[in-house]
């Protein structure tokens, strides 16, 4: 799985460390707009997928609207 073999990397010194952090935010991104897209198909509102990135449903709102 690509998640836990860059997290294993974490240890590896800071060369190997810092190229599995850079992989590993592109991955939670990629995911972050699968997820918000779930949840607003599911019917989530802005306001409560903001609450669950806790932040307000504006912000939400203007970082992920093109999705749906």
């Amino acid at each position: 799985m690509r998640w836990l073999e860059l997290i294993g990397r974490l240890g590896d010194g800071p060369d190997a460390g810092m190229a599995a952090v850079a992989q590993l935010k592109d991955l939670l991104d990629e995911e972050r707009l699968v997820q918000v897209g779930e949840a607003r198909r599911a019917g989530w509102s802005w306001a409560a997928v903001g609450a669950a990135f806790g932040v307000t449903p504006q912000a939400v709102h203007s970082r992920f609207a093109w999705l749906v």
